[in-house]
């Protein structure tokens, strides 16, 4: 995996094989829905309602992890977590706003490499 990049389509590579086009169609897929679902969990947890941040963050773990991006995966899996516990430990904020950062700079790589 390019770490420089923070996402790899190696994995994605294994179920489409080498067929460009499939490949494109589903970054694309994962560009247009991901941005809205982490504006989504931001917005749930501004309203302490942490079943849907919990099922927000458990339905893009597959997107998260089919890209490899490992250290996003790790954040989602703790917000998944404290959501759960309906935020128990009080850190959801940071938890999200690191999430946010980390999602909206793998994005403008993404959408960089599709462009070429």
């Amino acid at each position: 995996m390019n770490q420089s990049k923070n996402y790899s389509i190696d994995k994605l590579l294994q179920y489409v094989g080498n067929d460009v086009n499939q490949i494109n169609e589903m970054i694309k897929i994962f560009l247009d829905t991901i941005p809205p679902d982490i504006d989504q969990i931001q917005k749930m947890a501004n309203i302490n309602d942490w079943q849907r941040v919990y099922e927000i963050a458990h339905r893009i773990k597959p997107s998260i992890d089919i890209f490899e991006m490992n250290n996003i995966l790790e954040d989602i899996k703790k917000i998944e977590y404290q959501a759960h516990e309906n935020n128990a430990e009080g850190n959801l904020d940071a938890l999200i706003k690191e999430l946010s950062e980390k999602v909206n700079s793998v994005i403008l790589l993404m959408q960089k490499e599709i462009e070429k």
